[in-house]
């Protein structure tokens, strides 16, 4: 298992930029301003009540306890995080962390329900994202 000092800092601050990258991302596929502030709240509670289920896991817990909450949605920085993740992460390590970011995305997208008339909480610019982004994480 790997941890915070596995990781120089540049590599380190990348890696526990991601929740919030996606989160950002697919919060800001519908750009709305009253959505985004409601999308960013619930996804730092989902963050925080992570840590419990991630306590045995020394990788996840050292990410959960030091996120890099810069709220950004650029789609380039996330593609350079999930390839730094690729390189220099465990492959088993990899894989729980993208599962993790695609469920923080989802929590994000399921947040704010779109349409008062709608049956789906994600609105399709969401799922566009979420498809994307389950494909650049390969899961």
């Amino acid at each position: 298992m790997s941890k915070k000092s596995n990781y120089g800092r540049k590599d380190w601050k990348v890696i526990t930029s991601t929740p919030v990258l996606v989160g950002a991302g697919v919060s800001d596929a519908d750009e709305s301003f009253l959505s985004s502030v409601s999308e960013m709240e619930i996804l730092y509670d989902f963050l925080d009540k992570s840590k419990a289920q991630y306590m045995d896991d020394e990788f996840m817990s050292d990410i959960l306890s030091n996120i890099n909450k810069d709220w950004n949605s650029d789609w380039n920085k996330l593609k350079n995080a999930v390839a730094v993740i690729d390189s220099k992460v465990s492959a088993e390590e990899a894989q729980t962390l993208k599962e993790f970011m695609y469920k923080a995305a989802v929590t994000v997208a399921e947040a704010y329900h779109e349409g008062w008339f709608s049956k789906n909480p994600i609105s399709k610019k969401e799922a566009a994202y979420l498809a994307q982004l389950k494909k650049l994480l390969n899961i």
